[in-house]
């Protein structure tokens, strides 16, 4: 006859070496999972302070304020990289007393889009340092030769390269060209704006590639204002419906009547923007630039 006390132990004893093994096994566990949580934290505190650092070496690239002031009446430009560093960029150089600025959005974000935009600045920079006075239509032909003959030697197919406008302003003449590498370029003459024509080659791989670009050339008039931004700006998601800023907020912004000063207008353009995406994460790089002549 089996002794019920003794196997109640018996059972009972073995239910505690269970719990016990159990809790053992919980606590190396939660040991293992913190020290990997540790591992994950200080692996993120490294990239962060990484990523930060190199965002100071990109902010280098920013463009040079006294040579907007020399050549324009008024101007302002606003660059906001999604993950602290990425692919847009703002270039202005002074050439024999001509002027050429632009803006570029590079492929992608972050690290990638970073290196993107400082090999295309550096590109730009070669290309004046080796010519003595271009054409817009020869810094896109020559930015596209370089980046193409970059990526030249990649076997996989390599998707990498640019968008944007290159612009040209001779204050001796008063003329204005500019050449498209995929982007459009707003014009305001008149208290009117005029959405000018754009190229559908870009620099390098993106779209089109083949590097047919043309060159406009305007007659300036005073007060004539131009605008270029990145498609960041029009495709950022916010507001109360979660839908695309698009074009038409941006030339409201423009246009108000409040704000004379093309940089106050573009600075509220800035504001507004902001409050549009402010429950929203950022989906691109944002950048824009307005001079009025």
């Amino acid at each position: 006859m089996i002794n019920k006390e003794k196997y109640y132990q018996e059972q009972l004893d073995a239910m505690r070496d269970m719990m016990d093994r159990t809790t053992s096994y919980m606590e190396e566990l939660q040991e293992e999972l913190k020290q990997a949580n540790n591992k994950l934290e200080l692996r993120h505190r490294q990239m962060a302070d990484s990523v930060n650092y190199a965002s100071k070496i990109q902010k280098q690239l920013l463009p040079d304020d006294l040579i907007f002031a020399n050549f324009f009446s008024d101007h302002y430009w606003y660059i906001s990289q999604r993950d602290t560093i990425g692919g847009d960029f703002i270039f202005v150089k002074e050439v024999e007393g001509v002027v050429f600025f632009g803006l570029f959005d590079c492929t992608g974000h972050g690290i990638p889009g970073a290196l993107l935009s400082i090999m295309g600045h550096q590109l730009i920079n070669e290309i004046f340092e080796n010519k003595c006075c271009p054409t817009t239509e020869k810094v896109a032909v020559s930015l596209n030769q370089m980046f193409t003959n970059f990526f030249a030697g990649d076997k996989a197919e390599v998707n990498d390269g640019m968008e944007g406008v290159i612009c040209c302003y001779d204050p001796s003449k008063h003329y204005f060209s500019y050449t498209s590498a995929g982007r459009p370029l707003w014009m305001k003459r008149n208290e009117e704006w005029l959405k000018l024509e754009r190229s559908r080659s870009s620099i390098g791989a993106v779209r089109g590639g083949a590097g047919d670009y043309f060159s406009e050339t305007f007659s300036l008039e005073d007060n004539d204002e131009i605008f270029i931004f990145s498609d960041g700006l029009p495709d950022q998601f916010g507001g109360d419906h979660y839908k695309k800023f698009l074009a038409k907020r941006i030339m409201n912004s423009l246009v108000k009547k409040k704000h004379e000063k093309l940089s106050d207008r573009l600075a509220n353009l800035e504001t507004v923007h902001k409050m549009w995406r402010i429950d929203v994460d950022q989906t691109d790089d944002i950048s824009f630039l307005g001079v009025k002549f």
